[in-house]
Formats: structure tokens, sequence, C-alpha cells
């Protein structure tokens, strides 16, 4: 503190005060007496500085990098699938068909294809352009012409290509035969492609030196759709963040465990296709610590009806509550021995063959699960399983305001 007086002090002391009566020598080693004093409480203040500011300074360089990185948190999202974008929005399709005559009309062929290629490797043909009197054979193998365009970077430009039926396999046993070959690929980070190819029966038709246009053409429609696939994925996110918060504040404006739990079953019949739904909570006291009951079921008519208990150990419904984990199955006949739903004394499944058992939870502790089953093979994927957990998560976090759950019969 005093150290900050005697500070100002010299301060005044040096701008306001002269030292006449020193003659202009003295007064100005004075002035130097003065200028160095205050730099010795200037480096005295800094040197006993508290040690706290030096913390306070790391810590908040390291909110300003935690700042950065979530500010970019949100181009995490996944893109919407190629398939599922031009079924959703048609412009996207009218552009890519303008693109194709964009490429036809500055290279003006004599057919040309626009094909899309799923992730799976499946091809679809999205548009055509024949000569007049001139068919395609839709049944054709594409590994052949695929493989060939695959194995370039980007442009494949073939003016002599022989024998043309192996490498364009589309015309068959029609007078026609393509002698050279311009194709296109543009690949989207969903391992999604489309095909553009071009053929003419002329060889040495295509101009190599085009190709840094065609190029710059495949580049823009690259771009503008991988634009589209990203903010197509956005919005479906934002979305199901909107679903999600709609479905908590349904569930936390429950007044009770019963009601909570309709709710949710509601949310769950519309959102999934079931053909039986259950939710079974644990009974949690000393005489039934291995057992649950059903709150809710819904759908066909089976033994296993609301208020049924059953034993964590004998089914596949206890086994989610007793493993904590979920249970996803394609088929729940598939294999040489019967599975009990519920109970060991079971003799049928009721034609229930898909299996999606998701466990909810208090403090990591599994105290009930939630079961769609189908009597179609095959109905629930992972999409559906990791939609399940989000809305189980919900509900966990729903049922912590009611106490006295796990004494409920």
């Amino acid at each position: 503190m005093y150290n900050y007086i005697y500070l100002y002090l010299l301060t005044i002391a040096g701008i306001f005060i002269e030292f006449s009566f020193l003659g202009t020598v003295g007064n100005f080693l004075l002035k130097i007496v003065i200028f160095a004093c205050i730099s010795y409480f200037l480096y005295e203040l800094w040197k006993n500085r508290p040690e706290a500011d030096l913390e306070t300074t790391i810590i908040s360089t390291d909110d300003q990098n935690q700042a950065k990185e979530n500010s970019f948190a949100f181009l995490d999202i996944e893109p919407t699938q190629l398939t599922v974008l031009l079924k959703s929005e048609k412009k996207y399709a009218e552009f890519l068909v303008n693109q194709f005559f964009i490429i036809w009309n500055f290279i003006l062929p004599h057919n040309g294809y626009l094909f899309y290629k799923n992730s799976e490797g499946s091809l679809r043909l999205m548009h055509k352009q024949l000569q007049q009197g001139l068919s395609w054979h839709s049944d054709f193998d594409p590994s052949g012409f695929s493989s060939i365009i695959d194995s370039k970077e980007e442009i494949l430009i073939e003016n002599n290509i022989e024998p043309a039926e192996k490498v364009l396999p589309f015309y068959g046993d029609q007078n026609y035969k393509p002698s050279s070959l311009l194709a296109l690929t543009t690949d989207f980070e969903s391992s999604e492609k489309l095909y553009w190819i071009f053929d003419a029966d002329t060889p040495d038709f295509f101009n190599v030196e085009d190709a840094a246009v065609l190029k710059s053409i495949n580049d823009n429609t690259l771009s503008i759709i991988s634009a589209a696939l990203q903010n197509s994925g956005l919005a479906k996110e934002y979305k199901i963040i909107e679903q999600k918060l709609q479905i908590a504040n349904q569930l936390n404006s429950a007044q009770s465990l019963n009601e909570c739990i309709d709710k949710f079953c509601e949310i769950l019949t519309e959102e999934f296709e079931a053909s039986k739904l259950t939710i079974a909570t644990k009974i949690r006291d000393d005489n039934k610590s291995n057992k649950a009951v059903i709150k809710k079921a819904i759908g066909i008519d089976d033994p296993f009806k609301t208020g049924y208990e059953f034993a964590l150990d004998e089914g596949l419904n206890g086994w989610v509550i007793l493993k904590n984990k979920p249970y996803l199955l394609d088929d729940i006949d598939k294999g040489e021995f019967f599975v009990p739903r519920f109970s060991k004394e079971e003799k049928s499944n009721y034609d229930l063959r898909s299996f999606l058992s998701i466990p909810f939870q208090l403090e990591s502790e599994a105290i009930g699960m939630v079961t769609l089953e189908h009597k179609e093979i095959n109905k629930y994927n992972n999409e559906h399983k990791n939609r399940l957990i989000d809305y189980c998560n919900i509900l966990s976090f729903a049922l912590r305001r009611f106490k006295g759950l796990y004494k409920i019969k």
C-alpha cells in the first residue's frame, strides 16, 4: 500500500514541481533521481504481485481455448444421405440434371447417363439422354464400367475403347458400338457417388483439353451438394434436439410416476411401430429384490399385461434390467433353442420376432426397461436403438423427481 503512495507522490513531484534553486544541472539531476525512485517502486510492485494473478491468467487462457473448441462443435454434424436429400428436396435433383445438360452442351456427346451409387454399392440411373431410336438395357452388370471409372482420379477420357461392350454394357445387340468414353465421378464423404458417363461412336471424339473445364463444373457440383447435405444434416439435428426438448417437457410435467410412464408410452407409440410395447420397473423390497413389474403393456393379447411380475433372470426382458444392457435382436425365434421373453415357463413368443429393449437408470443402476417387439423379422436397427436409448435417458432424468420409486408394485 505504501509503495503506491510513494509512487504517487514521486510522480506529482516529478511532473509539477520545478527545483529552480538548484539550477539547471541540479534540477536535471534531481529529476533523474525521482525517475529512478519511480522505477524502483514499480519494480517492487511487479515483484510482489499476487501469484493468483498468474494462475487466473492461465485459467482464462484455458477457458478461451475450450470456448474455441466448443464454438466449432456444431460443425461436427453428420450430413444427410444424398438419396434422402434428393427425395426430400426435388430442386437438388433438378440441379443435378441441369449440371448434366451443361456438360452435354459443352462436349456434345452422342449419349449420356447420370448414375447414383449409394454407400452399399447399389447403382441407380437418375437421368439419361440417348440418340433417337436407341434404347439402353437396364439389366447389365455395373461392375465393369464402374471399376474402370473408379480407377481414375476424377475424369476419364478414353478415345478408343475396346471391347466397347465390356466398358459400356448399355446397348446389347443394337447396331451401336461406342468408341469414345468420357466419365466423371463426384465423390461424397458419405461414400456415395455420382457417375457422369458420356459416349460417342467416333474414335478420338472427346478433347483432353476440356478436362479443366469439366473438373471445374464437377467441383462446383460437389461444393453445392455437399453444402446442401451439411445444411440438411444440421436441420435434422436441430429437429431431433427440439423433439427431445418437447419429450423432456412432457415427462417433467407429470405429477406422479404412473403419469410419467403413461406420457412416455404415448410418445413411444407415436414414434415407433411395434406389435407389443412393454414398460416395466424393478421391484425393490426385501422379499422381491430380483423381480420387476409391468407398468404398461400395449399391443398383442398375451398373458404379460400391466401388473404382471417376472423374475429378472428368466427371460430377455429381465436380462435387460439385470445386466443393464440394451438388446437388439432381428429374430428371437431364430436358433435351436426357445428363448423366453419373461418367464422360463413360456411356451410361445406369440409370433413376435424382432426385439428391441433398452434399460432406464437411476444413478447408473437399471431400474426398468422399455421393450419394443414386432411380428416382422429385422424390424428394428441401430438407428431405432440409439433413438430409444436417448428417449430412455430423458425418462431416467424425469424419474429422479419421484421418491419411493423402488417401492412401487
